[in-house]
């Protein structure tokens, strides 16, 4: 087969049908990126939360 000039081979014709589309990238991209801001949320909320807990618990004994 030949593609832009190039002369490929069943295997390499093969490798280039299977790889993904344009938006199984992209998603794959944007699921890159969105993953280390979730884990930064999640870092940042988890000792607010903590905190929140304790005071909640010194509430209560102080009530009762």
């Amino acid at each position: 087969m030949i593609l832009d000039g190039e002369v490929f081979d069943a295997n390499e014709f093969e490798r280039i049908a299977n790889l993904p589309s344009k938006d199984q990238l992209l998603s794959k991209l944007v699921g890159m990126l969105n993953s280390p801001m979730a884990k930064l949320s999640s870092t940042l909320g988890s000792p607010v939360s903590g905190l929140l807990g304790a005071l909640e618990q010194l509430n209560s004994k102080k009530e009762g």
